[in-house]
């Protein structure tokens, strides 16, 4: 196989290659440039902050991200996640009964707590599928009217349908991930266990009604997580979608599977999430990480305390310590040791 991402370029083609520990993301469009002509200063004041905070060179006094589980549902049961049955085994820990929800109310609380504390973006991405919560335009236009800049949604697509590409675009979300890991149609069954032109039938309007809008947002990216059984079709993948969406991402695959986290431990890594962002699970509980895992080092509940309290708290405060003194918490080894990088 000839070197991929390169072998098919055509002359004249652009589009920057960033590298990351788990992730390969290609940027066809300049989506900061888009961010930064929309919302000025303040955008720039964000990622200016996140950047520093991946370094853990400043913690600001209020998460600059919180990822909200709004439903603990998902219309999948893709064969690598956790909510596999199979997985669930291999976790030992409750995911949740898939009948929660958060309710507006406790959200709304929140956002009010973050128009005080100058929160930057919000995204409705944890662990489930947004678009099953028929009350996320509400969430949505809660967060547009309240000085969020960067409003991010994850779906599956499925239910990437007329109405919610409306409520998306029209509604004032800025960014759409869509989650899809296959080229060939047996491999998108294989893995997600439905049926992978629909999917590409739904991202194919969302674009067409983008354009019909004269909008660029939402700012469109498509995933692929690599498998065993899709590794070939990648360089297939990034030709197809490169005209198409706005960023895509090739990410290694987390199991989740309870394995070798001693061996972890040895690696010395670094996490700078919890410098960043703040994660609302659909019961309330508030975690430093949007990892599964994290879970089970919940450092408050939005219940309780206000998220100012709970990012500021002791219970964050030694979350933070066990990363930068490699005194890792089980959760975090769990995760970094069940990363399975597959080479491209």
């Amino acid at each position: 196989m000839k070197e991929f991402g390169k072998d098919r370029m055509k002359e004249g083609e652009v589009y920057k290659e960033e590298r990351r520990d788990i992730l390969r993301r290609y940027e066809i469009t300049d989506w900061r440039s888009i961010f930064t002509e929309k919302y000025g200063d303040r955008f720039l004041e964000y990622r200016r902050l996140w950047e520093l905070a991946n370094k853990a060179a400043i913690l600001a006094s209020y998460p600059l991200e919180i990822s909200f589980e709004i439903s603990d549902r998902c219309n999948y049961r893709c064969s690598f996640c956790p909510r596999n049955s199979e997985f669930k085994r291999a976790l030992n820990f409750e995911l949740g009964k898939e009948n929660v929800s958060l309710p507006f109310a406790a959200y709304k609380e929140v956002i009010d707590d973050g128009k005080r504390n100058n929160l930057f973006s919000v995204s409705f991405s944890t662990g489930a599928e947004a678009l099953i919560e028929k009350d996320l335009p509400k969430f949505i236009e809660y967060a547009r009217t309240n000085d969020v800049v960067d409003i991010r949604v994850t779906t599956n697509g499925f239910m990437l349908n007329e109405e919610n590409i409306r409520i998306l675009v029209d509604g004032g979300a800025t960014f759409i991930g869509i989650s899809i890991d296959a080229y060939r149609p047996e491999t998108y069954k294989l893995l997600r266990k439905h049926d992978l032109q629909r999917i590409v039938n739904n991202v194919m309007n969302l674009v067409e009604y983008k354009r019909t809008k004269g909008s660029l947002f939402p700012i469109t990216r498509v995933s692929f997580v690599k498998t065993k059984e899709n590794i070939g079709e990648m360089q297939d993948f990034l030709d197809f979608w490169k005209d198409k969406a706005d960023i895509i991402d090739f990410q290694d695959l987390y199991t989740y599977e309870y394995c070798a986290i001693e061996k972890a431990r040895e690696n010395k890594f670094f996490c700078a999430q919890p410098w960043q962002r703040a994660n609302v699970w659909a019961d309330g509980k508030v975690s430093l990480c949007c990892s599964w895992t994290a879970q089970k080092e919940a450092v408050g509940s939005i219940y309780e305390y206000s998220m100012k309290e709970i990012w500021n708290s002791a219970k964050a405060t030694a979350f933070r310590e066990s990363l930068t003194g490699k005194n890792y918490l089980e959760a975090c080894l769990w995760c970094v040791a069940s990363s399975e990088k597959i080479a491209d």
